[in-house]
């Protein structure tokens, strides 16, 4: 097995999205696999702080768009 980190950290630089939605699941999952009753707790969380999410998830949607549109690769068939 080859340890070298150039192609992963190149892998992570061009795929960030990808990679920090795969990271955001796996860190859900564990935390729902700790906390239980997660769910009722959620269901019970101030307006206010559902704003203050969906405030947040719309900013790391902007931080990480970069705008630039995906060739797209069968247009010559």
């Amino acid at each position: 097995l080859d340890f070298a980190t150039s192609g992963t950290l190149e892998f992570i630089s061009q795929f960030q999205f990808p990679v920090a939605l795969i990271a955001i699941f796996w860190g859900l999952h564990y935390v729902l696999y700790k906390i239980p009753d997660l769910s009722e707790k959620i269901a019970n969380v101030r307006l206010r702080y559902w704003f203050g999410f969906l405030l947040g998830i719309i900013l790391l949607i902007l931080l990480f768009y970069n705008g630039e549109p995906q060739e797209f690769y069968y247009f010559q068939f």
